[in-house]
């Protein structure tokens, strides 16, 4: 009997490419989602600008997530590499915020901490 592929694997490179950076965007686009609400909420509670804090979340999100796939690729074989990639990813995101938002370093340090903490133990909750 032959075995037969699924119609959406892909085959040649630029497929795999190209299904690559799909994949990325969609995982791009729901880490926002999901760290918009912890943002949110945080710029509430503190009394910050919203559009700014969601607009430097954005940002953070865009610049630090192909930064931490690139790396994690590189050092996958590593066993406990994701957690030092994570404190790289709050740091760039931290600075990023803080610049974004117009707040204290500390202030987007807490945020940072809070919406990748969030982020991060999502899948492990459901």
């Amino acid at each position: 009997m032959e075995k037969v592929l699924a119609d959406v694997y892909p085959k040649t490179f630029y497929d795999q490419l190209t299904f690559g950076v799909f994949v990325l965007l969609t995982l791009l686009a729901i880490t926002i989602l999901i760290e918009f609400v912890p943002a949110l909420i945080y710029a509430l509670v503190r009394k910050l600008n919203v559009k700014r804090i969601l607009l430097s979340v954005l940002i953070a999100n865009i610049v630090s997530y192909p930064i931490f796939f690139i790396m994690l690729s590189a050092v996958l074989s590593y066993r406990y590499s994701f957690v030092p990639l994570e404190i790289l990813v709050v740091c760039i995101e931290s600075v990023i915020i803080s610049k974004v938002s117009r707040i204290d370093i500390r202030e987007g340090a807490i945020l940072s901490i809070v919406i990748n903490v969030v982020s991060f133990s999502l899948p492990w909750i459901f």
